[in-house]
């Protein structure tokens, strides 16, 4: 859930580790829910969209040769060989 190294883990959280029973019960999915809310709030999607553009159009310019038959060619090598 957290994307910085140096962040330590509460001792709440730690906590209910131990406890399993606590552990169980805890709402997780809301706080798995909040959190993802929290960090999609705080991205720059605008420059994210951009650069997505970008390598799309990258790869349109890309010369690109299909290879249909090469998984069965090579099967059909392979079982020669065993």
């Amino acid at each position: 859930m957290n994307t910085d190294k140096k962040k330590l883990v509460s001792q709440v959280v730690m906590s209910m580790v131990d406890d399993l029973s606590m552990f169980n019960k805890y709402p997780w999915g809301t706080l798995s829910f909040d959190l993802m809310i929290e960090q999609l709030e705080q991205k720059d999607w605008r420059a994210k969209y951009n650069q997505y553009k970008q390598d799309l159009q990258l790869k349109e310019n890309k010369t690109t040769y299909p290879l249909c038959d090469f998984p069965f060619s090579f099967l059909v090598g392979i079982s020669d060989v065993i």
